[in-house]
């Protein structure tokens, strides 16, 4: 039982540790997406690799909490961080505040970020709009030179 729960506290040390990885990462995503070196693609990209490595994390928890329960002879549902701490496994108390603080971090960063991703390509395109209005040529109000555009067999409305 003992070779268990380090083998779980080890587990659970190791994706507090990629948690924290991540969130050092996301607090970076805002200046290189302003410095170009990253785009909605590569955010995307992380984003699928991010999940991958989430749904791994639930996998292995709860193969965990399974061998737990087979352990002490009790339901699955019934195992969890709080009751190893009961049990005297004091380093799952810190273990899982810290798991639990890191994921909410990281969901409220997220959350941030795709509002900063958004309002950030607004931006981009009302600059692409202005810059096409300062390049151009002709300032009146139809914004294109008023040249003769009459061609034969194209102007419909000019032959009618």
């Amino acid at each position: 039982m003992n070779e268990l729960i380090n083998d779980f506290s080890e587990f659970l040390a190791s994706e507090n540790q990629y948690l924290s990885q991540v969130k050092l990462f996301l607090v970076g995503i805002p200046e290189q997406v302003t410095r170009g070196e990253m785009n909605h693609v590569e955010f995307q990209h992380f984003l699928e690799k991010y999940e991958v490595q989430n749904a791994h994390f639930i996998y292995e928890k709860k193969r965990f909490m399974e061998k737990i329960a087979d352990a002490l002879q009790i339901k699955t549902n019934q195992v969890s961080f709080r009751m190893l701490v009961q049990l005297g496994y004091r380093e799952f108390e810190s273990i899982g505040r810290n798991a639990l603080k890191l994921s909410n971090e990281i969901r409220m960063l997220l959350i941030k970020i795709s509002i900063f991703m958004k309002n950030f390509s607004k931006l981009q395109k009302e600059f692409k709009r202005l810059n096409g209005f300062i390049y151009q040529h002709d300032y009146s109000h139809q914004g294109v030179a008023a040249e003769h555009s009459y061609r034969p067999g194209r102007n419909y409305y000019g032959e009618a």
